[in-house]
């Protein structure tokens, strides 16, 4: 066996969790200094949208798990 480092399962697990977090919070942060000029010209800032997602088949839907971290970031954040 090689003398390189091999991440546990559980260690993978936790480090593939931070990568995600950065980035949906550098994800974030590009429209908190900026903001989307789009957005901000046509909804009103104390808007408040719901939404249904509906598959018109059977299939498989990539990025459930970090859509849903997505919206708990923004959901418990008085920013967005």
């Amino acid at each position: 066996m090689s003398r390189q480092t091999l991440l546990t399962s559980d260690a993978f697990a936790e480090f593939h969790t931070h990568c995600e977090t950065e980035a949906i919070e550098l994800a974030m942060l590009e429209d908190l200094y900026e903001g989307d000029l789009t957005t901000e010209a046509i909804i009103p800032k104390a808007h408040r949208s719901k939404g249904i997602i509906r598959a018109k088949s059977d299939g498989v839907i990539a990025g459930v798990r970090v859509m849903t971290r997505i919206f708990f970031h923004v959901e418990k954040s008085d920013v967005y």
